[in-house]
């Protein structure tokens, strides 16, 4: 189980993950040894990646799209998403699909092609274009503040 300081430690990164460990320590009041031990210890499971967010849009990528998608051959369905690379993200889901995918592309002519090649590998899907972006990527981000219950 994680301490609060380790959550604390943990909001800074998500916050920033470029952070320097002098700072995480001056901001958390944890020694930067220990600071450097715990993100050691978060490296081999808790953190799974360091990575940018990006805003699509500005680098031409103008069409986002969420989808919820079923399928006779599930096994099939998921190397097509895993080896796609409008793909952005896959997660498993119920309800009667099998699988929530997030996907970027740079054009309607881009998501049509898409399409055409997803729908012969489903029995159905929902469509749910992307028009803004309102919050993303935020949880434990401000860990003292938000996400904290007494």
């Amino acid at each position: 189980m994680l301490t609060p300081k380790d959550l604390e430690i943990i909001s800074h990164l998500r916050q920033n993950s470029r952070k320097s460990l002098v700072d995480i320590s001056n901001d958390t009041k944890v020694p930067t040894s220990t600071v450097f031990d715990k993100l050691k210890c978060f490296n081999d499971g808790v953190i799974k990646k360091y990575t940018a967010i990006v805003d699509f849009p500005l680098i031409g990528y103008n069409i986002r799209v969420f989808m919820m998608l079923k399928s006779s051959d599930e096994e099939r369905l998921k190397c097509f998403l895993f080896s796609h690379g409008n793909v952005n993200s896959v997660f498993q889901i119920n309800n009667g699909y099998a699988f929530f995918i997030d996907c970027i592309f740079r054009d309607s002519k881009e998501f049509f092609y898409f399409r055409q090649e997803l729908d012969k590998l489903i029995v159905s899907k929902q469509v749910f274009n992307i028009i803004d972006e309102i919050k993303r990527e935020d949880f434990l981000v401000e860990r003292g503040v938000n996400n904290e219950r007494s």
